[in-house]
């Protein structure tokens, strides 16, 4: 494989970066995924079969062993079986594998991926991370590739806090290290020492305790210029403009342009709602801490359009923002009466009467439901 073709970039979309990984996968199996999701890319019209000669896979995985074939062909037979859980709502989670079929064929592997990961891999326009095939090339764990995708997704910001049980299944070891000690000397640091070793994206880490138990890690992020650059999101002036003002009315005023830049993706609207709910908090990392806000607003926001799909865009919006608002001001079990009573105060304001009528006596059940009514 050659030096351009190396530089060639690989894009997933956030969701599957932060994907749990419902079996543990070998280093050389996720460069085999990664480069065929690269090649794909630069042939999406030949989704969803990719061919790979056994030369150029020798190459990309730097194996030279005399057992380089019977590796590939159980390579192939341990991925076919191998899956994801892609994190579709806060109920919702979706399971696929990678691959439909793996074809060995002793010159060559034919792939043909599962046709569900496709939104993930290809056309992507927004919510996604890329980097180049070399830079993992010669890494030599599964689990610092898995840290460096989840990280590289926020090096802009340079900060992520992950949960430790949910950063076990991102990495794919799930429940194996039950003691964070375990967990830490032979998963996190051998990570962090081998990436220090490549450099272009380093790290250090805080544990955040609960009752003496390490529940979150910190993540301090270190990327280089180049990694900096893989992204293909573009500085829209009159965003950062606009979104500064917004930030401004909040009391958010030290944001950097790169760390705004990372809000573009969401929008106006989903930035002023996300900043209205965490108003008058005392926030140490804004810009992650907005970041995650907004991110969930996202998921929920796809979840209700699922829910309106007859719906059209305007009212899709209003149904939106009103469970958004009375989510936010109302915790917990809502009687129907209160709903119902906020739900007429909003359309006073922002609709018209018959438009109120006729949206609550069509998506009445609906609206309760998502805005948690009490039972």
């Amino acid at each position: 494989m050659g030096n351009e073709l190396q530089k060639e970039k690989v894009y997933q979309a956030n969701k599957l970066i932060e994907a749990f990984y419902q079996d543990s996968f070998t280093a050389m199996e996720l460069k085999l995924l990664r480069y065929a999701a690269m090649l794909i890319r630069n042939n999406e019209e030949n989704f969803p079969i990719v061919h790979i000669s056994l030369a150029d896979l020798r190459d990309i995985l730097d194996d030279k062993s005399n057992r380089f074939n019977s590796r590939v062909k159980q390579m192939c037979s341990s991925l076919i079986k191998k899956t994801v859980a892609i994190k579709i709502s806060e109920e919702r989670l979706r399971y696929m594998t990678w691959m439909s079929v793996m074809d060995y064929d002793y010159g060559d592997v034919t792939i043909q991926f599962n046709p569900e990961i496709k939104p993930y891999l290809l056309q992507l326009e927004s919510n996604f991370t890329g980097y180049a095939f070399q830079k993992i090339a010669k890494m030599k764990s599964p689990h610092t590739i898995r840290l460096f995708e989840l990280l590289l997704q926020y090096a802009k910001i340079k900060k992520r806090v992950i949960d430790v049980d949910n950063l076990k299944f991102m990495l794919g070891v799930g429940s194996k290290y039950e003691q964070y000690a375990h967990f830490k000397s032979r998963v996190l640091t051998p990570a962090q020492k081998e990436l220090d070793e490549l450099g272009g994206l380093t790290f250090t880490f805080k544990e955040i305790k609960e009752k003496r138990r390490v529940v979150s890690i910190d993540f301090n992020i270190n990327a280089s210029k180049e990694l900096l650059g893989t992204s293909k999101r573009k500085l829209d002036p009159v965003f950062i403009s606009e979104a500064k003002e917004i930030l401004k009315m909040y009391g958010f005023t030290s944001l950097s342009d790169n760390e705004i830049i990372t809000f573009q993706e969401y929008g106006l609207d989903l930035l002023k709602a996300s900043l209205k709910e965490i108003k008058n908090k005392n926030i140490t990392y804004p810009a992650a801490y907005i970041l995650k806000i907004l991110k969930t607003k996202q998921e929920n926001k796809i979840v209700y359009e699922d829910h309106f799909k007859d719906v059209d865009e305007s009212t899709q919006k209003l149904i939106y923002n009103f469970i958004e608002s009375i989510r936010q001001d109302l915790k917990g079990n809502i009687p129907e009466s209160i709903i119902e009573q906020s739900f007429d105060d909003y359309m006073k304001e922002n609709s018209n009467e018959l438009n109120k009528f006729i949206i609550w006596k069509n998506y009445k059940d609906k609206i309760l439901k998502l805005s948690g009514q009490a039972h």
